[in-house]
């Protein structure tokens, strides 16, 4: 009886002390969510040693004194954060041993990065590369604008007044040479036309009179007076009808053009066409359908953008060292470099902007190249040789230390080197690293990360 009522009593105290348990283990859920980075296999170790815990302050105050949690528990966090490190490492193929194997391998290693099998390498993006001691290009870097070639531009003017009857063609389109841009409607056009056949029929009637008259002459039956008279006539008509000619070839007229008029073949004398006057993009349209145009007004601009300019800014203190002839990289985005030659560089320098003028003319067959581009342009000064060169992304900051990461086996040695001088591509290496050796060529940023983490990683095993 008195063993049954003991239990009885011990019941009120054991729920107390199992919520006083979940309770604890809730806050310290919430304290380690809210300021602990632990992953969730550690939330759930605290839960698990918090329960156990818990059953055993009720398993004590039910049958004896408290019990001492397991060893491994007490550490439970402090090893789940070292696992997942160590996990981490071990993804970038670093030593991920346990123990005193991790402990050997890191102070035998020092400052070595990780091994890096092929696949991480191909997943991470680290590039390898052979040192070479190719000369280095000492370059500058100006803005540039790419514009039209200049000689190969043409603003496309109607050269008689009328009304726009038809247009054929958009901005951005390519046409070839003499095709039909635009149709005119044109008064003065079918007055001149008219005239022309007027002096043309003159000049007929003219031929046949002083034929005539040379003829009578000849035979004696009319003076001389009347024949120099016909021989007069015949030559002011003929003067006439070639005015008038020439002024309809003036307008582009073609002479089997005139001849289909003389014989005819034309109906509309009112029609004019505009025609392109070389092969090219249309770049601008001026004129639209039912639109009165003039012969001091551009109808289109048609440019030839086979060739280009790229005009690049120079400043005085580049002109001693920037000529024609000097090769030059431009840069039309990140991965799209093309290569030109400075044609000349402008005289005189420009009284607003103080700056110079160095032309590249560039062939632009594939049209990459567009006027009105805003481009990158290295300008090619001289050539530097000596040591060997490296990308620039290759040369890292580490451990206070200017590396490059070698190749060692399968694994990257950061190697203190000495640089020397750069371009906007490369470095020189002076020591450190020599012609034939490996070294990262993309990727040493990652790398270092990488071999950053995973020290930080055994550090705190250790």
């Amino acid at each position: 009886m008195t063993s049954e009522k003991n239990g009885n009593q011990r019941r009120p105290l054991n729920r107390l002390l199992i919520g006083t348990a979940i309770l604890v283990v809730l806050m310290v859920m919430a304290a380690v969510a809210v300021w602990l980075p632990y992953s969730r296999a550690t939330i759930n170790s605290l839960v698990t040693t918090g329960v156990e815990r818990a059953e055993t302050s009720i398993n004590g105050a039910g049958t004896g004194p408290d019990r001492s949690d397991p060893p491994h528990a007490e550490n439970s966090d402090e090893q789940s954060k070292t696992e997942t490190e160590k996990d981490q490492v071990a993804a970038i193929g670093g030593p991920a041993d346990d123990g005193e194997s991790s402990s050997g391998q890191h102070e035998s290693e020092g400052e070595g990065a990780p091994d890096l099998g092929v696949e991480n390498l191909k997943r991470l993006g680290i590039k390898v590369a052979v040192a070479d001691d190719s000369p280095m290009v000492m370059d500058i870097e100006r803005p540039a604008e790419v514009k039209f070639d200049n000689d190969r531009v043409v603003h496309v003017v109607p050269r008689v007044a009328g009304v726009v009857s038809s247009v054929s063609v958009s901005e951005g389109e390519v046409v070839e040479e003499d095709e039909v841009l635009a149709v005119v409607h044109s008064r003065e056009l079918a007055e001149m036309k008219s005239a022309y056949l007027a002096d043309l029929e003159r000049r007929d009637l003219a031929w046949e009179n002083f034929d005539r008259a040379k003829r009578l002459w000849e035979k004696k039956i009319s003076s001389e007076k009347d024949y120099l008279a016909q021989k007069t006539a015949l030559a002011e008509a003929d003067i006439a009808l070639t005015a008038s000619q020439q002024k309809l070839r003036a307008l582009g007229l073609s002479q089997s053009y005139l001849d289909k008029l003389k014989d005819g073949a034309v109906e509309d004398l009112a029609k004019y066409e505009i025609r392109a006057p070389i092969t090219g993009t249309v770049i601008k349209k001026h004129i639209s359908l039912g639109e009165a145009v003039s012969v001091d007004s551009d109808a289109f601009m048609v440019a030839d953008t086979s060739t280009v300019w790229v005009d690049i800014t120079v400043y005085p203190e580049d002109l001693r060292e920037v000529g024609a002839g000097q090769i030059v990289q431009i840069q039309l985005d990140e991965n799209d470099v093309v290569e030109g030659q400075i044609a000349f560089v402008t005289a005189d320098v420009q009284e607003e902007t103080r700056t110079a003028v160095a032309r590249v003319i560039r062939d632009n067959a594939g049209g990459r190249l567009k006027p009105g581009m805003f481009v990158k342009a290295w300008i090619e000064l001289s050539q530097e040789t000596g040591g060997v060169r490296v990308p620039k992304t290759a040369v890292q900051n580490f451990n206070n230390n200017t590396v490059v990461f070698v190749q060692e086996g399968e694994s990257f040695e950061p190697r203190p080197v000495k640089p020397g001088r750069e371009n906007s591509k490369y470095v020189q290496v002076l020591s450190g690293l020599t012609k034939g050796e490996s070294y990262v060529e993309e990727g040493a940023f990652t790398l270092k990360a990488l071999i950053q983490k995973a020290q930080m990683g055994e550090g705190h095993g250790h």
